[in-house]
């Protein structure tokens, strides 16, 4: 077990709410910074009562399904579950046996409450927006090859945002016609101007995997690059600048609004877009469902996180100007409404129009 107490007090008392929190790897940048950020608010509101003890899938469902186990040892009120997969049975198994409610983040898993980004309505705007700039570029079918990453052991709800993204890009770029339905795990080539690979929310794997399919690609192509995180995107594009080939790239990125991207966004010409979900923030949203979840309120079908895609014009609606901090999160939505009772989300005093 990869575990560890919260910083803030684990002595939360009879009527603090204690969790448990399992995230699908701490080894990735993306997903470790999900729990910093709430290590860090646990910490600054202490007096909250909120407890949560730490779990690292380390992006195995064997972890996963070991964890679940030791979760439900611990009797939280509330179980948050970053699953390595969609809906594994045997964790649903151990949860349901266990009776203790929980939250699935990001990816399905029956018999939990769910609470997700809108990936696909990302891909859609960032498919726009990518379109836009490429025809003002002037480039065109004949001489363009759309990139898109994927991590094919995720399942379709991680991968939904480039799916939708090559096929909304397709139609407004006036490419040949694919049906997102027609994108799976297995598919490499995308009619005449599609290459998908798989890596794995990894920055490495994905260099790796860019570099060795650039090798098949005619140097003067244009690319465009999109994938379903931005470990992937940093890696690919790493590997499209090693190969001297950054003349010709577009860059939209897909991510929680770290630090890196955001720079990229402000200063690479290149890199003309982010998908913004907050993913250092997620945190914070889950423990406010956990706490909807013991008041006995009835939670939607599917919680929405705050999602949106920005040009460079957009930034600094969200971001500060010098240093790229946080200064807003998006207002609550009709998914999310019901946190607006949130005791959590009250103290740490982030959301637009929450007081």
């Amino acid at each position: 077990m990869s575990s560890c107490s919260s910083p803030s007090s684990s002595e939360a008392g009879s009527d603090g709410l204690n969790l448990t929190f399992a995230n699908y790897t701490e080894a990735g940048p993306v997903f470790h910074a999900t729990t910093v950020k709430l290590q860090e608010q646990l910490k600054e509101h202490a007096d909250s009562g909120v407890s949560v003890d730490w779990f690292d899938n380390q992006g195995d469902p064997t972890k996963m399904l070991e964890n679940a186990r030791l979760m439900v040892q611990t009797s939280p009120d509330v179980i948050i579950e970053y699953p390595v997969a969609e809906d594994s049975v045997g964790v649903q198994k151990v949860f349901k046996e266990a009776d203790i409610p929980c939250i699935a983040l990001n990816l399905p898993l029956a018999g939990c409450s769910w609470i997700n980004i809108d990936n696909p309505k990302m891909g859609e705007s960032a498919a726009k927006l990518a379109s836009a700039e490429a025809k003002k570029r002037g480039w065109t079918e004949d001489d363009t090859t759309v990139l898109i990453g994927q991590n094919a052991t995720a399942g379709p709800s991680v991968n939904g945002n480039i799916t939708r993204f090559f096929e909304v890009f397709a139609d407004e770029f006036g490419l040949e016609p694919v049906a997102e339905a027609d994108i799976t795990p297995s598919t490499s080539t995308i009619g005449k101007n599609g290459v998908q690979f798989d890596g794995k929310s990894d920055q490495d794997v994905s260099f790796t995997a860019v570099r060795a399919l650039l090798a098949g690609l005619d140097p003067d192509r244009n690319l465009v690059l999109y994938a379903c995180n931005d470990d992937q995107t940093l890696g690919a594009y790493r590997a499209i600048k090693d190969a001297g080939r950054s003349d010709n790239v577009i860059v939209i990125g897909h991510g929680g609004g770290r630090i890196d991207t955001l720079e990229a966004l402000r200063d690479d010409p290149n890199w003309i877009g982010q998908d913004v979900f907050f993913e250092d923030y997620w945190g914070q949203y889950t423990v406010a469902m956990a706490e909807a979840i013991v008041a006995g309120k009835e939670l939607p079908e599917l919680t929405l996180l705050p999602s949106l895609t920005i040009g460079k014009d957009e930034l600094f609606d969200y971001f500060d100007k010098e240093t790229l901090e946080l200064t807003k999160l998006p207002p609550l939505d009709d998914t999310n409404s019901y946190m607006a009772d949130s005791d959590f989300l009250k103290r740490i005093d982030n959301i637009d129009g929450l007081k």
